[in-house]
């Protein structure tokens, strides 16, 4: 009766598994399309405000009646340049991504397609650590410090410092993270003999059962 009784319950459980299959790929296109979207307004916006300022302070750094404005344009334009450059060639993952996944499914590659928005997710996440404000902070300490120092205005370096900083963050806050908030990522960590080992897993429900996939 046992036998039967799985003999009889896999063609159901199989085409629960394509249902549950059709299900995720239908999710990851869904999230992939509003990351996308949301990337590519994100750099048209970002690139647009930095190119408009790079242009503005070009033309204040040599119209500007005041030497001290001249020179802070002079130093806010290498700035915004700089930012110009870092949002054109480093732009976000979800519209590469949203290209790679529809290889994926045209294949039926849905392991790649998994591992491809996890890797997704995990650029969402370095792209806000501490190590992405590294930049910023360093470019921004640098024009501060030109400021304070070789034109001797301390006062108006810290605040071109914070202005810098506080644009930075705010660039890197309104990045899309449509992935991780669709699917965050849920880890515990196994620690043996002085060693660790990362383990992510994912709950599978069916009407007909329960399952926790693990990936190390």
């Amino acid at each position: 009766m046992v036998g039967v009784g799985l003999l009889c319950g896999a063609p159901a459980l199989a085409q629960q598994g394509d249902a549950g299959a059709d299900d995720e790929w239908r999710m990851m296109r869904s999230v992939l399309a509003q990351g996308a979207s949301e990337a590519r307004r994100w750099q048209y916006a970002w690139a647009g405000g930095y190119g408009a300022a790079t242009v503005f302070y070009g033309v204040r750094a040599d119209q500007a009646s005041d030497e001290d404005d001249r020179y802070d344009a002079r130093v806010s334009a290498v700035k915004t340049a700089l930012g110009l450059a870092d949002v054109l060639l480093f732009p976000q993952p979800h519209v590469r991504a949203e290209r790679r996944l529809q290889t994926l499914e045209a294949d039926g590659q849905l392991d790649e397609a998994r591992a491809l928005m996890a890797g997704v997710a995990a650029e969402e996440q370095r792209r806000r650590s501490l190590r992405a404000r590294l930049g910023p902070l360093l470019v921004n300490l640098a024009a501060g410090l030109t400021i304070a120092i070789d034109d001797d205005r301390p006062g108006d370096g810290a605040l071109n410092f914070a202005t810098g900083m506080l644009v930075s963050e705010l660039r890197l806050r309104t990045q899309s993270q449509a992935v991780s908030q669709a699917h965050p990522v849920q880890q515990f960590t196994l620690r043996a003999g002085g060693g660790t080992l990362p383990v992510r897993y994912d709950w599978v429900l069916t009407p007909s059962m329960a399952a926790v996939s693990l990936r190390f």
